[in-house]
């Protein structure tokens, strides 16, 4: 294929991935609550599919600094929807895990986005569906294998 036309493809996909982008965050802001951001939803979501996570795992797993993460674990810990814990073989590390009320307000709020984005895709031919999945899996391979070749995170 031609650079030009790469190009080109490269442009429609990057503004259709930016407005997919854009609505899925704008849609998983509405589905949570008022007391959680739309940042400390990811967070949460994150700790939630690990089960818990160490707070240093957590900040290089979202790209932000530690300082960030534990602002946001403040408010969440403060909050009772995480719970902070301090391992017990190396005191250093800190770990973060849903409490009973966070894991009940963060399911709700991801079984809510997950309707949302539901209603869109399933007017999608699975044959479709199976083809984007096969594709953004694909690319994502692609940008783990080459992540230490001097790519950008």
């Amino acid at each position: 294929m031609s650079e030009e036309r790469t190009d080109q493809y490269l442009e429609r996909v990057e503004r259709v991935m930016a407005g997919l982008m854009r609505h899925m965050h704008l849609t998983l802001r509405k589905c949570a609550p008022p007391d959680v951001s739309h940042s400390q939803l990811i967070l949460c979501k994150r700790v939630r599919q690990a089960g818990r996570m160490r707070v240093s795992d957590l900040a290089e797993n979202l790209g932000v600094s530690l300082s960030a993460i534990t602002a946001a674990a403040d408010r969440l810990c403060k909050n009772d929807i995480l719970r902070r814990t301090r391992d017990e073989r190396d005191r250093r590390q800190v770990w973060l895990e849903l409490t009973p009320q966070g894991e009940r307000i963060v399911g709700e709020a991801l079984d809510k986005w997950r309707d949302a984005l539901r209603q869109y895709f399933s007017q999608l031919p699975m044959g479709d569906m199976e083809r984007l999945t096969i594709i953004c899996e694909k690319l994502m391979n692609i940008i783990q294998r080459d992540k230490g070749k001097n790519a950008p995170d």
